[in-house]
């Protein structure tokens, strides 16, 4: 019986309770705005994901996170300012439960 079961998972949702859940917050981080660009595209097509800002470096992207608060971060490696697993560091001591997903070209 899937409807009695009440699994949450980190932003709140429950089976019984997912028509009502809140969108997954997202804060991206990159310094070729060509790439931000394509992010806010596809994610804004997305149902359930509300894109809650984007920066260019990491300056901004840790205001960001302070500010929005987002429950994920897309991450550039390498960005102007700081390397993006230095970032990330930095943005669990803001936000402990943040999940990071750190991106890089090849």
């Amino acid at each position: 019986m899937i409807h009695q079961l009440k699994k949450s998972c980190s932003w709140g949702l429950t089976i019984e309770e997912g028509i009502n859940m809140r969108p997954l917050k997202i804060a991206a981080a990159d310094d070729e705005r060509g790439v931000l660009l394509l992010l806010k595209s596809i994610l804004s097509k997305m149902d359930g994901i509300q894109l809650v800002g984007v920066s260019e470096n990491a300056a901004t992207a840790i205001e960001l996170v302070k500010s929005q608060k987002p429950d994920l971060a897309l991450l550039d490696i390498e960005l102007p300012d700081m390397k993006g697993i230095e970032l990330a560091e930095k943005l669990r001591l803001i936000k402990p439960d943040l999940y990071i997903d750190i991106h890089y070209r090849s």
